[in-house]
């Protein structure tokens, strides 16, 4: 368990090796980050990938041979960098893992003493070991039918924490009559982090930490975003969306659907009669406004017809997390810029469950580029890529990875 992880722990310069791995469309993304007296993202490889028809099956081996090519990316920026006299060596490397291969769990505990108690790290550990014994027989038989034959435990965070009802950042040696803690686990298939500890072992023999990419976006929004303690993000990726409840500064759920952005363009490209290398273009010109009127009819047509598959899933996904009661109105969006504005309009959409679940309807923020440029610094050999600054944000305020694989 990795007690109160994410308070900084990087004070002198340090370089990490970021890796977004999407499992279920067979593509990865990489980036060198390093931070010193600056968070900077000197490499990055990779991005949003091509339209796949029929990866699911293969994906996992096509998602190993995407990691190599990251990897061999990677180690050739580093060697160029070597022959030019600049040191660049990779300390650590954290493996983000996109939904749904993954299953996560938060646990709230709670421990009162009125006689009162010192807040200990055993303290804590054994309060948590206590609740997994309890629970561990229930998320076993949730988590089997999720996540593989054989689930393995990849991480365990506390990612919140209150002394006598207040929120506190570092707990350790304060005297308390109560403690609740929020613990954070994450379970994966067994094949997919031994097939990624593999790959990546074959060209660097450093620490790993696996995490989900609910928690460290999460964490980045957290800490560098959002400070109110409720609000939604919603993560649009290739083939899967994310839709994460933040409540009381914990986050509590998430729920994913098989709906993301190659899947609205494979719709696009069906509805249109378009070729799927010609898609993004029409997507372009249709949110610069740049298409005749014919052209936008058309357009918008089948943009509206997928922008009800999507919308329909993500009305499934409020309920589930609402539980029946008003969700969070403030909506983080993350997603490729070129694709955001039109699932922010799905968003947007009025509808009875959004008149059920927000009265007043979602206030829609995007995560972008430029957003991207104020939290982070980007060399010449890094592309502004939006997801990559979250995951490297996450991974640069927390403390060294905390399992080896």
């Amino acid at each position: 368990m990795a007690l109160f992880s994410f308070l900084r722990a990087h004070t002198k310069e340090s370089t990490m090796l970021v890796l977004h791995v999407d499992v279920g469309q067979g593509n990865c993304r990489g980036a060198l980050l390093r931070h010193g007296h600056k968070r900077e993202m000197v490499f990055s490889s990779g991005g949003v990938g091509k339209i796949v028809h029929g990866v699911h099956g293969k994906s996992v081996s096509v998602t190993l041979a995407s990691l190599a090519e990251i990897l061999s990316d990677v180690s050739k920026f580093l060697l160029d960098e070597k022959k030019s006299g600049l040191k660049i060596k990779v300390g650590s490397i954290y493996v983000i893992l996109a939904a749904p291969y993954y299953l996560s769990h938060t646990a709230t505990i709670k421990y009162r003493d009125d006689a009162g108690f010192v807040v200990t790290p055993k303290l804590v550990s054994d309060l948590i070991e206590g609740y997994k014994k309890a629970d561990d027989e229930h998320i076993k038989d949730h988590e089997d039918a999720k996540v593989g034959e054989e689930p393995q435990v990849i991480g365990e965070r506390v990612i919140h924490c209150k002394i006598n009802g207040y929120h506190t950042t570092n707990p350790y040696g304060k005297r308390a009559k109560s403690l609740e803690i929020n613990a954070f686990r994450t379970e994966v298939d067994d094949e997919v982090v031994n097939g990624i500890s593999r790959e990546i072992k074959k060209v660097f023999q450093v620490p790993i930490s696996f995490e989900p990419l609910s928690l460290a976006v999460y964490i980045a929004l957290r800490n560098h975003v959002h400070f109110d303690q409720d609000f939604i993000f919603v993560i649009v990726g290739n083939e899967v969306s994310e839709i994460s409840l933040v409540k009381g500064y914990t986050l509590v759920e998430t729920v994913s659907f098989p709906f993301g952005k190659h899947s609205l363009m494979r719709h696009l490209s069906r509805e249109l009669k378009t070729p799927d290398e010609l898609v993004s273009e029409d997507v372009s010109l249709y949110v610069r406004n740049s298409m005749n009127a014919t052209e936008k009819t058309k357009f918008s047509i089948a943009l509206d017809s997928g922008g009800k598959g999507w919308f329909s899933f993500l009305e499934k996904a409020l309920v589930s997390l609402s539980n029946e009661s008003a969700v969070p109105p403030v909506v983080y969006l993350v997603s490729d810029n070129d694709v955001q504005p039109l699932f922010k309009r799905f968003i947007e959409t009025d509808s009875y469950a959004h008149q059920a679940l927000v009265p007043n309807g979602f206030s829609v923020i995007p995560i972008d580029s430029e957003l991207a440029k104020t939290l982070m610094d980007f060399g010449i050999h890094a592309s502004c890529d939006t997801l990559l600054c979250l995951e490297g944000l996450f991974a640069l305020s927390t403390k060294l990875p905390i399992q080896n694989h």
